[in-house]
């Protein structure tokens, strides 16, 4: 047997290779928010919506026809404190910039620690989102809630609890669980 192995070896050597690869590099990186927009929509923006050095809930939207179109509402919750260490990005999120894009381009590796997704009901309170999306009133938006980290060297943060209200133009309940899979 032993002296078959080495036969083995040689004939599958491409694909042995590959699956080592493969299991080396891991899963490939799901794409931004940002990303996705852009890719589907063809545009894409960010504007603020409120933001204090505690929390920042922002429109992601992309233009049509020269019209925003908020895709989605992104309630972010800063985890306390703000590390010496990501505090330039941190400002640089604070000024309006794309949590993921601002900590990719800084050379930090990006995580969702998926929490929830599925939809929820929109509050009588919130119903201004539907103006933003220029959309009629719905029961429910698809919805993804985690926690994004961030890890450089050995330096490993939860840098902040994300909840995303998404568009049902952009994506939907059945479209979230196909990316990230199916949470409570």
């Amino acid at each position: 047997m032993s002296a078959r192995f080495p036969v083995f070896i040689r004939r599958h050597y491409a694909v042995l290779l590959f699956a080592c690869l493969a299991a080396a590099c891991g899963d490939p990186p799901t794409l931004l928010n940002s990303e996705r927009i852009r890719q589907k929509f063809g545009t894409y923006g960010i504007e603020i919506i409120h933001a204090d050095d505690m929390q920042r809930t922002a429109c992601l939207y992309s233009k049509s026809d020269s019209v925003n179109i908020c895709r989605t509402v992104a309630v972010v919750k800063f985890s306390a404190p703000i590390d010496v260490a990501y505090s330039a990005e941190h400002a640089a999120i604070l000024a309006g910039g794309s949590i993921g894009e601002v900590f990719r381009e800084a050379g930090w590796t990006i995580a969702k620690r998926h929490l929830f997704t599925g939809e929820l009901a929109v509050p009588r309170s919130g119903q201004d989102i539907f103006r933003i999306m220029h959309i009629a009133p719905l029961e429910s938006l698809a919805t993804h809630k985690y926690i994004f980290e961030i890890r450089r060297g050995e330096q490993k943060f939860d840098y902040a609890s994300i909840t995303e209200i998404h568009h049902p133009g952009y994506l939907t309940d059945d479209e979230l669980g196909a990316i990230y899979g199916v949470l409570p």
